[in-house]
């Protein structure tokens, strides 16, 4: 496992398991991000040629975040093997630390005389999803409206007849 910071502005978190002759990266763009803030979270797969990786299918989240976006470079040729890659763009509508839990991945080794099925596992990464507003605010939770509110009336909102019955008075 490994973490490691890019620049000042832009902080890259990435962790590292090795099984095998598998090896699993997952990588998060920045460690914080504000709420509603889309954060890329990466899993990427090298493998030796023979062996296929099979990503989980149908999720709308990943933990905590929903999952906006998702996008796949799979079977791609690399160094010594192959690659498969899932990009996520991700979003929390809540704030507080949050884990992207660890991904279970399948895979099947056709290389020897019989298939040999197995799994490996990414690393869990942890977030921080900071709020603008004050204390644990969900948005998608709504309180109900108060009832009526009853103002004070004042005399001076009325008009007063003295003065008009003196002018008509006087005119007369």
């Amino acid at each position: 496992t490994q973490e490691r910071g890019t620049d000042s502005q832009n902080i890259q978190v990435q962790r590292e398991s090795i099984s095998g002759e598998l090896k699993v990266l997952a990588e998060l763009d920045r460690q914080s991000v504000q709420v509603a803030q889309p954060l890329e979270f990466c899993v990427t797969v090298w493998a030796p040629k023979g062996v296929k990786i099979q990503f989980p299918e149908g999720a709308e989240e990943i933990g905590p975040f929903e999952i906006v976006h998702q996008h796949d470079q799979f079977d791609v040729p690399a160094e010594d093997g192959r690659l498969w890659k899932r990009s996520y763009r991700l979003e929390s509508l809540t704030s507080g630390e949050k884990i992207i839990p660890a991904m279970n991945l399948a895979f099947v080794d056709r290389r020897g005389d019989r298939a040999t099925r197995g799994s490996v596992s990414s690393q869990p990464l942890a977030v921080e999803v900071a709020s603008l507003l004050e204390g644990q605010v969900d948005p998608r939770k709504f309180r109900d409206i108060k009832g009526t509110v009853q103002l004070a009336s004042t005399d001076s909102a009325r008009p007063s007849w003295v003065p008009y019955g003196v002018s008509m008075g006087g005119a007369v």
